[in-house]
């Protein structure tokens, strides 16, 4: 049960997390697909895809525990790679803007970040080393399956970035002002001022006489 709760979570969480980022124009248009009710079906349709060929390891390799472990190690190793990234980042944020009020201030940030970072790349190298007692791949093999995928899920938001369009920020005025309503569907229209019959927003977006 607490295997499927995490899986739950995994699934969910990062791919809201990728919404706010994918609205701000990072990702294109078809990956910022929503429902009716905000749910991210671009993304989780493409989330859907990739893992269906991951969970082919488990047809693949024989031992079904290693093939459940070198997933884990997998997803461990992607997660690690963005909190490098952001323990650098934290790091660099108080070098360069130190007077910049933020919601916390974490003490000894050099310190705090430097362990982080430590640890962090510590444990992306284990990631690679297959753990004891597990047949079904040699421990070369167990590495480049990990890295090859790490490369693969890695690379292509590098390549978004690199070719994004202006285009593909579909965000209105009122988004780009505030964070709000990133995660969200539009509400519906507010009423025409002085207009002799009120407008609202129908089950399908468009106005529709009250």
């Amino acid at each position: 049960m607490g295997a499927l709760a995490s899986v739950v979570t995994w699934i969910a969480g990062p791919s809201r997390g990728l919404l706010a980022t994918a609205r701000r124009g990072f990702l294109p248009p078809a990956l910022q697909r929503r429902s009716k009710n905000g749910v991210q079906v671009g993304i989780l349709t493409v989330q859907g895809i990739i893992v269906s060929v991951l969970a082919l390891l488990s047809v693949v390799v024989p031992d079904g525990q290693t093939a459940f472990v070198t997933l884990a190690d997998m997803a461990a190793a992607l997660y690690l790679v963005m909190y490098v990234l952001m323990f650098a980042a934290a790091s660099r944020l108080r070098r360069t803007q130190p007077d910049v009020l933020r919601t916390y201030r974490t003490p000894a940030m050099r310190l705090v970040a430097g362990i982080g970072l430590v640890a962090c790349v510590a444990a992306f190298v284990m990631a690679f080393i297959r753990p004891e007692g597990f047949t079904g791949l040699s421990g070369v093999g167990y590495a480049l399956v990990v890295g090859v995928v790490v490369i693969v899920l890695g690379v292509p938001p590098l390549i978004f970035v690199a070719v994004r369009k202006p285009s593909w920020d579909l965000r209105t005025e009122a988004e780009k002002t505030t964070a709000d309503n990133v995660l969200v569907n539009p509400g519906p229209a507010a009423p025409v001022a002085g207009a002799g019959t009120p407008v609202a927003s129908g089950p399908d977006g468009a106005n529709t006489p009250n």
